[in-house]
């Protein structure tokens, strides 16, 4: 055997520089260390966070469904409302449709707010969302939570305009304005709440 092929062979591979196998499970470890991990998330908050997601959304629709009505039968800035004239036929009749049925909209709407609360309290706990750029994703959820922070505030005062202080005589205008406003409110807050879930469970 030639001198220099036996020195070849007597050379550590590492000297030769070709990767051994210990270099290469080194490589492999480094690569898989450097890597994220997802964090283990509990089956069951996971499901009871997609129940509760859920449930936000179907009270929502309920919510918003007898929102509609309402607004219907009441006064807005794009209607005088059907409770307002004698001849007027509103939803659910002038008893009910005209006094009793702003009520079941706001406890509607507590119970949507309940879920959507703990909605958001364990969607904390999950994982970041993947499948959507992060800023879009933070900048719908800033939208719904302002918006459920501010669609209870504009119900009640658009119904008891008086704790603000507003006269008398100013409070039918007043009411009228804050319920367009409410309207306005429940529509941005359904479309921002909607795309989220959207990302969620796509």
């Amino acid at each position: 055997m030639a001198p220099c092929a036996a020195r070849a062979q007597d050379t550590p591979e590492a000297e030769r520089g070709v990767a051994t196998p210990r270099d290469v499970a080194i490589e492999q470890a480094t690569l898989e260390a450097s890597m994220p991990v997802e964090p283990a998330v509990d089956p069951t908050l996971r499901d009871v966070h997609l129940a509760l997601q859920i449930g936000t959304a179907a009270s929502f629709a309920l919510t918003a469904a007898l929102g509609v009505i309402t607004a219907y039968n009441q006064e807005t800035v794009f209607s005088d409302g059907q409770c307002n004239d004698a001849q007027g036929d509103p939803v659910f009749g002038f008893e009910y449709g005209c006094e009793h049925l702003s009520t079941l909209h706001g406890i509607a709407g507590v119970t949507t707010t309940t879920l959507y609360t703990a909605a958001i309290v364990t969607g904390a706990m999950m994982p970041e969302q993947d499948d959507a750029p992060q800023w879009l994703y933070d900048a719908l959820t800033a939208v719904h939570v302002a918006g459920m922070l501010l669609l209870p505030l504009a119900g009640l005062i658009s119904a008891y305009p008086g704790v603000l202080g507003i006269d008398e005589g100013s409070q039918q205008d007043f009411s009228r304005v804050m319920r367009t406003v409410h309207a306005g409110f429940a529509v941005t807050t359904a479309v921002a709440y909607g795309a989220t879930l959207v990302f969620d469970w796509t």
